[in-house]
């Protein structure tokens, strides 16, 4: 994985982001709800665990899709909505509700697992962020939240500028 490379004659490098926020601080109409646990724990729509989401779920249903999550913990933490074939790190931990609203009917699923590949990627550090530096290391953009190395990695190409740096002490760029 090249996290440092030249590009036109700037600098790019592509770094973890170490203060990402998790999906569910930017996504508000979709919710994960999981029984009590150390590794993993959030609340549904109305504040609900799991049990209440069991409970409740034909109340939810009008306004959510609902899928059981289940959750790998063993040197990391990995989530699906299906069973991992570990007996003793695995287990069903909750429900991922997702959001009937503007949600064109068939791609509930399709938008089950885009969640959970985020999260998936959040949970593993797979977060980035690049920094463009001229020929004299002086920052001319940086842009943080990628979920993916490979997405960062496009988009911090994306933003080099077309012109190519000249030289050291020089600010004269070619056309």
């Amino acid at each position: 994985m090249e996290t440092e490379f030249e590009l036109r004659g700037y600098t790019v490098k592509i770094e973890p982001d170490n203060d990402a926020t998790p999906p569910d601080d930017w996504n508000d109409r979709d919710f994960i709800a999981t029984t009590r646990n150390r590794y993993f724990e959030k609340k549904g729509p109305n504040g609900e665990d799991a049990s209440e989401v069991d409970e409740n779920r034909e109340e939810l249903e009008k306004d959510y899709h609902i899928f059981p999550l289940y959750m790998y913990q063993h040197s990391g933490t990995a989530l699906s909505l299906t069973p991992f074939s570990c007996p003793w790190d695995s287990g069903q931990v909750g429900f991922l509700l997702v959001s009937k609203n503007d949600l064109p009917e068939g791609l509930e699923n399709k938008q089950a697992e885009c969640i959970i590949e985020q999260w998936n990627q959040y949970l593993s550090g797979d977060i980035w962020g690049y920094i463009i530096e001229d020929g004299d290391g002086g920052e001319i953009d940086s842009c943080w939240g990628f979920y993916g190395f490979d997405y960062c990695k496009e988009e911090a190409i994306s933003n080099v500028p077309d012109a190519t740096f000249v030289g050291k002490d020089n600010d004269e760029t070619d056309d």
